[in-house]
């Protein structure tokens, strides 16, 4: 319940849903059959996450939650390590690009911290051509490329 956007993410032991319904964020265990139970809930995340998908990079499963709150869980646990407040809410899952995950908020901030479980690092705050969310990304030929309004920007070096 509660699920209608993002798209789930697979570890090899766990499945991580994620959704407006706080208590339709959770791990569920890979490999059972039949209907599911309680039992088949590795962790809860303890918070919704609206558009976003949960996402897995390095030591962490990154969580952004309608308000606009980034939260480094353990994927193993589900134990939260620590909350970032963005300068905005996200609609886009969050992007792990070499050693940064980059959060894209609804006005064209982006915001990027070091991947990190040990705490949040602000290594840039910047702002797009565009006040819209970003609906979509692709890394390209070492840029990012994004999709925000109606246009698609490019990010790198020329």
């Amino acid at each position: 319940d509660g699920n209608r956007v993002p798209s789930p993410t697979v570890t090899d032991g766990l499945g991580i849903a994620g959704g407006l319904a706080i208590e339709a964020n959770l791990a569920l265990r890979r490999g059972r059959r039949g209907i599911l139970d309680e039992s088949d809930v590795a962790w809860r995340a303890g918070s919704g996450s609206n558009f976003a998908s949960p996402f897995i990079y390095g030591e962490c499963v990154y969580w952004v939650n309608p308000a606009g709150a980034a939260r480094c869980l353990s994927p193993a646990t589900g134990e939260l390590l620590w909350t970032h407040r963005l300068p905005g809410s996200t609609w886009a899952t969050p992007l792990g690009y070499r050693d940064y995950v980059y959060f894209f908020t609804d006005t064209g901030v982006t915001q990027i911290l070091r991947a990190s479980a040990n705490a949040p690092q602000i290594v840039a705050t910047n702002r797009l051509s565009v006040d819209a969310p970003v609906t979509g990304y692709a890394v390209v030929n070492d840029a990012i490329v994004l999709r925000a309004g109606q246009e698609v920007i490019r990010v790198g070096h020329p």
